[in-house]
């Protein structure tokens, strides 16, 4: 662990003697060890004692000392929530070459530190170049960046532009990770016959949130090894890129059920088509609630068939919970006819709609259908209380409260009244939506 390397207080077995050498004799010679015009590690050699390796192998560099207290117990065993892959250990590894230098530099290693930082950029950036979705970081309006969140966007974006992955070549370019995203064997990974990769997307993730949870936990040594101008930097890199892991799971996770689960694009249309004007609740439930369980049947057999962890399946249930949450808001919001009995349907069709998914979705998952269930009930919202309701609910879309709005003085209007009233009431909405958008811009 990157914890222990950084308290570690011995350097390196010297082989001409047989001591050990702690960090502080290494200290005292950085002055012939990183002599100007001499090779460091040629250096660390002859003055070790140590004999020349073949520079192809890079297990045990003495580039990267071990510490006596860093090596792993034959005897453990990893814990079952941790993922390694050969490059993250890799990374790791020469994380921990760039903390032994730090070490002996001391507080002149600036560049040190700045490899550090690098090397998770670059694995971070790879990971969302294999699985996520790279067209948007060139996305202009804000619905084709909703899938980012601002803290995702910038990090991906001041990595691109501190390397040689400049934005051009996000989706096409002769770079090395241009040329991987578009390789044969990348294109079959992530093919609908291996489940759009859905198990080397849980494992790249995973392994990169390892890397995350061993910087953060060694936090306060990083620090205390870097130099002190470099402080605010290193707090800057550990809040905007190392807390975005949890950012670039959510995306590439929720791309890979909207891969994963077939399109929903049909709910709104079904769901608009419906009667709702209605005026006795009947106790069959609507027919896209039966079609809808049949995908997230298929979705279940899917994600069966790939053999996941359960934590992760977790992950993949609550976002496919949310595109479909998102395309039955969607498909309620474009009713511009319903009465009371319709919204009771609604409630009805929305309960069957979480039942069958609990029937299918992992043991103690409860699905979520607060979004929807509240959009259903703010058609009870007295018209003077709408604007207030409007101000307070901005986890709904314009469009979607404007319908509503809109749905809700169609339904509340007398049955019969002079042209006049009509003209009012239709300047009456006219006023409040437009109040409405004034104060949610």
């Amino acid at each position: 662990p990157l914890g222990k390397a950084m308290q570690a207080e011995v350097g390196v077995t010297a082989v001409k003697d047989g001591k050990e050498l702690p960090f502080t004799v290494l200290v005292q010679n950085r002055d012939k060890l990183f002599a100007e015009g001499l090779d460091p590690v040629a250096q660390f050699r002859v003055y070790t004692g140590m004999p020349e390796r073949d520079q192809s192998n890079d297990e045990g560099d003495a580039a990267g000392p071990k510490p006596k207290d860093a090596g792993a117990d034959a005897t453990a065993k990893p814990k079952a929530d941790i993922v390694f892959t050969s490059s993250s250990l890799k990374v790791l590894k020469c994380m921990e070459r760039y903390i032994y230098l730090m070490k002996v530099i001391g507080k002149n290693s600036t560049k040190a530190v700045e490899g550090f930082c690098q090397l998770f950029d670059l694995y971070f950036w790879h990971v969302f170049q294999h699985f996520g979705n790279k067209a948007l970081l060139q996305a202009v309006s804000a619905d084709d960046t909703s899938s980012l969140t601002p803290r995702l966007r910038n990090t991906l974006e001041r990595i691109s532009r501190s390397t040689s992955y400049i934005m051009g070549q996000v989706s096409a370019g002769d770079g090395p990770a241009a040329s991987a995203a578009q390789s044969p064997g990348a294109q079959t990974v992530l093919s609908s016959g291996n489940m759009y990769g859905l198990k080397e997307r849980t494992v790249a993730i995973a392994s990169l949130n390892h890397i995350a949870a061993e910087i953060m936990s060694s936090r306060a040594y990083l620090q205390e090894l870097a130099p002190d101008v470099l402080s605010g930097q290193i707090d800057t890199f550990i809040n905007r890129t190392v807390m975005a892991v949890d950012d670039l799971r959510e995306h590439i996770y929720r791309r890979a059920s909207t891969l994963l689960f077939s399109s929903l694009e049909w709910v709104p249309t079904e769901i608009e088509r419906c009667k709702w004007d209605i005026k006795d609740v009947g106790m069959q439930h609507s027919p896209w609630v039966d079609r809808i369980h049949k995908q997230f049947y298929q979705f279940h057999l899917k994600l069966d068939a790939v053999g996941i962890s359960e934590s992760f399946v977790v992950d993949f249930w609550t976002f496919a919970m949310t595109t479909a949450n998102e395309a039955i808001l969607e498909g309620f919001s474009r009713v511009k006819k319903c009465t009371i009995e319709g919204r009771a349907a609604m409630s009805l069709d929305l309960q069957m709609f979480a039942t069958g998914f609990k029937s299918v979705a992992p043991k103690g998952f409860d699905p979520d259908v607060r979004l929807v269930d509240g959009y259903i009930k703010a058609f009870y919202v007295p018209e003077s209380d709408l604007l207030h309701w409007a101000m307070t609910h901005g986890e709904y879309k314009q469009e979607h409260v404007t319908r509503l709005v809109t749905c809700i003085f169609d339904a509340n209007k007398p049955s019969s009244v002079h042209p006049l009233e009509i003209s009012k009431r239709k300047k009456a909405l006219k006023d409040l939506l437009e109040q409405i958008e004034e104060n949610r811009a």
